[in-house]
């Protein structure tokens, strides 16, 4: 069974802090601090709601003179 965006947005409340949610074609994606990123995987993979157990892609964007920081890993 499908685990649901409200599912997943409900698991990492308590530890994600502020996040910013965006959906395209289907594709959910939650952009959080960095500070909270190792102990929302780690709850996305402990909880027993979502048992999240592999990471699939990390990347990186170099947003170059157009950002700052210049920088964005991608999981």
């Amino acid at each position: 069974m499908a685990i649901t965006k409200e599912t997943i947005l409900d698991v990492i409340a308590p530890v994600a802090g502020a996040v910013e949610v965006v959906e395209h074609r289907g594709n959910l994606t939650i952009i959080l601090g960095k500070q909270h990123l190792v102990e929302t995987a780690l709850e996305l993979r402990d909880n027993t709601r979502t048992q999240f157990n592999q990471l699939l892609d990390v990347t990186a964007v170099d947003w170059y003179d157009r950002k700052k920081p210049r920088f964005e890993v991608v999981y």
